[in-house]
């Protein structure tokens, strides 16, 4: 019997993805907040409003636009299936401006770097030129952000994919162990590492980090996937066909599915 092979990446928000504990509201979500609660068409003049009387939190502002424009560019991507059209394309670099001029409003807002880092790794999926230098980006503002704050889950679990893209598997350990080292319950952090292990074709290992994605994130999207992939594997080494297992490629690809957007 033939088992047709899927693993399905996370298409996810940090608020639902990360799988690791944190609790409490911030102050940027206690600002933020209410504003969006408005309805949509709203939110930008409200944001503008918001960035001219409060100049002491228009850093808040100016990154909550980036993350509107990174929303619109992941609906128009989503719609293309998977494609970065130049309409697309225009999204994403006015999600970047966004997220350079919270940066330069407040050089220490960890969320402006990482947000800024995974719209750089998004843009590296582009077939030309340029996308090559967005990877570049891409890991500059990661290691950016991981200097502000190095427990700053998003970027490491983001810096440590792309390591992982680049064929640096020891740097993509290094950036997932570090995660797991602060917080050993982090279930996305378990869930990259299943990953990672299944690409190489070290099932065995892909099944501990999944179980334990599973474990710690029981009721999220995170332990469901994982369960699923773990499901899939299992059907395809008790199939009469596991050589299909050898041909599959499970692909980390940095994304909304697999990677974190920093929402809070």
């Amino acid at each position: 019997m033939k088992t047709k092979l899927t693993l399905i990446m996370l298409f996810l928000v940090m608020g639902m993805l990360s799988g690791c504990n944190d609790v409490t509201k911030s102050e940027l979500d206690l600002v933020l907040d209410p504003i969006r609660e408005m309805p949509e068409a709203e939110q930008q003049a409200a944001l503008q409003l918001f960035i001219t009387e409060n100049p002491e939190q228009a850093h808040y502002g100016l990154w909550e636009l980036g993350n509107i424009m990174y929303d619109k560019a992941g609906v128009m991507k989503t719609a293309q299936k998977g494609v970065i059209t130049l309409e697309c394309k225009a999204l994403l670099d006015s999600a970047l401006v966004f997220y350079d001029l919270a940066a330069a409003a407040d050089t220490m807002f960890v969320h402006a770097y990482a947000n800024a880092g995974l719209v750089w790794d998004e843009l590296g999926e582009m077939r030309s030129i340029e996308s090559r230098n967005a990877v570049v980006q891409a890991e500059k503002y990661y290691l950016k952000a991981i200097e502000v704050d190095s427990t700053e889950v998003n970027s490491r679990v983001n810096l440590g994919s792309l390591l992982f893209k680049k064929k640096d598997l020891t740097g993509a350990i290094k950036q997932y162990q570090t995660v797991l080292d602060n917080d050993p319950e982090c279930a996305i952090a378990h869930y990259k590492l299943g990953i990672m292990f299944a690409e190489t074709k070290i099932y065995k290992e892909a099944i501990v980090e999944w179980k334990l994605a599973a474990k710690y994130d029981p009721d999220g999207d995170v332990g469901k996937i994982s369960r699923e992939n773990i499901q899939v594997i299992d059907d395809l080494m008790n199939s009469d066909t596991p050589e299909e297992l050898k041909k599959k490629k499970f692909g980390s690809k940095a994304s909304k599915a697999s990677s974190s957007k920093s929402k809070h």
